[in-house]
């Protein structure tokens, strides 16, 4: 794997009310400049954060030859045959 694509994110559950998180708040601007990112468990909210949905597709893209959703999809059903010995369920 390529090391040049390494990026960092940030994920966080908020405990505060929505309207505490603007563009322009501190919470925000600290995590702004992230290269991979700033992610919540809420909709994606413009100059804010965005959906914690998006970050497979923003950051592992050059880890798969397909989207990671799909060798997701695809490896599951292996878990109970060759890849049985990870013993995951």
């Amino acid at each position: 794997h390529d090391a040049q694509n390494f990026t960092y994110a940030f994920v966080t559950v908020p405990s505060n009310q929505r309207a505490n998180y603007k563009s322009e708040s501190v919470a925000v601007k600290r995590v702004t400049n992230l290269s991979g990112g700033n992610y919540w468990g809420k909709a994606t909210e413009p100059n804010v954060a965005r959906s914690i949905k998006e970050i497979f597709t923003n950051n592992y893209q050059a880890g798969y030859p397909n989207n990671v959703r799909t060798e997701i999809r695809n490896t599951l059903p292996k878990l109970s045959g060759e890849l049985s010995y990870f013993n995951i369920i």
